[in-house]
């Protein structure tokens, strides 16, 4: 028979390691050991308790890390932004490229229309044209105009690039290099100077009453040859042929812009200019008729610069008006 130990009574083992406690603080072993709590002092009712949570810790190198990705993040955002135009949100793109085609006038500026507000200077830089072409810049708004300084090559072909170099004024660039071709035309001229009926003449021609004999020009029509070639239009308002030669007026207006000065005059007494035309430029003897159409410009004539003209009665057609208007403009190159 085993003799029990004097106070055995007071003494338990633990379940989980085996370790020899008090009953009373069995429940405080358990709970601090081995994580789990005693519900109650009988039964060994047993609750795990969660594990303990233990601090994130970061190194120096996952910091630095994590800064770097921060930044390069920062900085493609930055680039994303500034190449997405800007603040406007939008690439700056080159349109309204003139002029184009074939047949264009040795007379031609070359102008580019953009999309947004520019750094001229960056645009100015990045604007070549081949061959090479001497001449200057200007701006009308959001358009770059290049004017050459002497008339382009007849029947050759230009070429014109933008580069992606300019930039708009928040300092994005062009969204595509641009590049556009177009042909000058051909140079001989159709109309000759003399005293012809299709000529350019100095003096009056032979159907005139003062045939052969020099005109007084009018100051105002002398002052607008100046600066370029004149074409003058007189009609009255409502006739069927003066509705048609101002449609035809439109059209070469249209094609050769500011390369000639020109003037729409009424017959209905409102203007005294309209006197001016028919009793100096009338082509023939007779009653006056309309419309009346004159084209003057400078022409070399035994070795000076004189001033040509040409007028005809009726509708003449677009044609015949296009010819006349770029053989002025050849011409008063010409004549310097």
């Amino acid at each position: 028979m085993m003799i029990k130990k004097k106070h055995d009574d007071e003494w338990t083992t633990c379940s989980e390691c085996g370790a020899r406690v008090k009953h009373n603080n069995l429940p405080r072993h358990m709970k601090h050991v081995h994580r789990k709590i005693i519900e109650g002092s009988e039964g060994h009712s047993e609750k795990t308790l969660p594990e303990k949570q233990q601090p994130l810790r970061f190194s120096k190198k996952t910091i630095a890390v994590t800064i770097m990705a921060f930044i390069v993040m920062g900085a493609a955002l930055f680039f994303v932004s500034g190449n997405l135009g800007g603040n406007t949100g939008v690439l700056p793109r080159a349109t309204g490229l003139n002029p184009s085609g074939s047949s264009v006038t040795v007379f031609t500026t070359v102008s580019v229309k953009f999309s947004e507000p520019m750094n001229k200077n960056s645009v100015e830089s990045a604007f070549s044209i081949l061959p090479e072409v001497n001449g200057s810049f200007s701006w009308d708004g959001d358009t770059l105009i290049f004017t050459p300084s002497s008339p382009l090559e007849n029947v050759t072909t230009y070429t014109v690039v933008i580069s992606d170099n300019a930039m708009s004024e928040t300092g994005v660039h062009l969204e595509i290099t641009t590049v556009w071709s177009f042909t000058t035309e051909g140079g001989a001229l159709e109309h000759g100077v003399g005293s012809g009926a299709d000529d350019f003449w100095i003096n009056y021609p032979p159907d005139h009453p003062q045939s052969g004999q020099s005109i007084s020009h009018p100051q105002w029509v002398l002052s607008a040859l100046g600066d370029k070639p004149v074409v003058i239009v007189a009609h009255s308002e409502g006739c069927a042929p003066c509705i048609a030669q101002q449609s035809a007026l439109e059209s070469v207006r249209e094609e050769y812009g500011d390369q000639a000065t020109y003037f729409d005059i009424l017959t209905d007494g409102s203007d005294e200019r309209a006197l001016d035309v028919f009793n100096n430029y009338y082509p023939q003897a007779g009653e006056w008729y309309i419309p009346l159409t004159v084209i003057l410009t400078y022409v070399e004539n035994n070795g000076s610069a004189q001033v040509g003209w040409h007028s005809t009665v009726g509708a003449t057609g677009e044609e015949w008006l296009t010819e006349y208007v770029r053989d002025a403009i050849n011409y008063y190159a010409r004549a310097g």
